[in-house]
């Protein structure tokens, strides 16, 4: 057996480095089987096809909590699996700060908030295991801000936090950012030109917000206008001076598809085309002036495992941004958080 999946694994390699990682790609999604190999030679196809989008953890069709990680790479139209984190938890925040992978925070399937920090190492393809954060969260939004891992908000065992943490670049400690103005959860929140800009998520007693917020370079906060729609468990990208806003839920659970944006230049709100599928807890990143949305849990149903979803899609970014279906995720969840894969240097 060993031999043959020696014999797998060189295959993949030789048709990658021949044919180009397309053909990986293409080969692994014919079986589970030809998808499991695809791992053992992943560092070599990474080096061929180096930037992609990632998704981890989240709540699976069953009702746990993942640890799986998984790549969808542009350029071979295809999912790769990555490594398992070593943790398994849903509600947790990535974030991509140069060529670190970062995710934080989250819970476990006892619900229990954690601080627990993991870096994605994209040249040896493992995972690392780094200082806990100082604050136990989950549902919080993590931001690679100025060049360090900012994370914001989200809610520890107490309640809704304002709190926000950062990373220093050695990785070795925490400091304390300037707190957010309103203490909020599963906000959204990206960098934008020279602001880390948070929008939506729940306040007080479980109240959806459409409240968007900006610190600048010295740590000074300053209202942005509000979002025409209000929502919690959404989305939010960067790109052109521009932050976009995608899915979540309305007060009453109602799943959205709304996807708007504010440019930073003139400060309006812009009505989009929404998003083929409505959803909530889903993964969101932007790449090469692309929006992904991955997975969420796209229908208000007391059946968990009919409301939890595979479903991706991307929309180009620019005047009129537009849809399109992509292959879905190998595995099924909600909750979960994404982020992009850049080489090293």
């Amino acid at each position: 057996m060993d031999k043959l999946l020696a014999q797998a694994q060189e295959v993949l390699l030789t048709v990658g480095c021949a044919a180009g990682p397309r053909a990986v790609g293409l080969l692994g999604s014919t079986c589970q089987a030809g998808y499991s190999q695809s791992r053992s030679c992943l560092p070599e196809v990474l080096a061929l096809c180096p930037v992609g989008t990632c998704v981890v953890g989240g709540i699976g069709a069953l009702g746990e909590a993942l640890k799986v990680a998984e790549v969808w790479c542009p350029c071979i139209s295809s999912w790769l699996p990555l490594p398992a984190m070593p943790t398994a938890r849903h509600g947790c925040a990535a974030a991509a700060v140069g060529p670190k992978l970062f995710v934080v925070g989250g819970s476990d399937d006892n619900l229990q908030r954690l601080p627990t920090v993991e870096c994605f190492d994209t040249k040896e393809c493992l995972w690392l295991r780094l200082l806990d954060m100082p604050t136990p969260r989950g549902n919080c939004a993590a931001v690679g801000f100025r060049g360090s891992l900012h994370v914001l908000g989200g809610s520890g065992m107490d309640g809704y936090l304002s709190t926000t943490e950062m990373l220093s670049t050695s990785m070795v400690s925490w400091a304390d950012a300037s707190a957010m103005p309103s203490a909020r959860s599963l906000c959204g929140a990206a960098a934008v030109s020279s602001l880390l800009c948070v929008a939506g998520g729940f306040q007080g007693a479980r109240q959806v917000v459409g409240t968007c917020e900006a610190m600048d370079a010295d740590g000074a906060w300053r209202e942005l206008p509000p979002m025409p729609t209000p929502r919690a468990g959404c989305g939010c990208v960067a790109f052109a001076a521009c932050l976009y806003v995608v899915g979540g839920c309305d007060a009453g659970g109602r799943r959205l598809a709304d996807f708007e944006r504010l440019n930073l230049k003139n400060a309006l709100w812009e009505t989009l085309t929404p998003m083929p599928t409505p959803r909530r807890g889903c993964a969101t990143a932007a790449l090469s002036g692309r929006l992904f949305v991955f997975g969420g849990s796209d229908a208000h149903n007391e059946e968990r495992s009919s409301r939890v979803t595979s479903a991706a899609e991307q929309a180009i970014l620019g005047p009129e941004p537009k849809w399109k279906v992509v292959p879905d995720m190998p595995t099924k969840r909600y909750a979960c958080a994404g982020g992009v894969l850049l080489p090293w240097d």
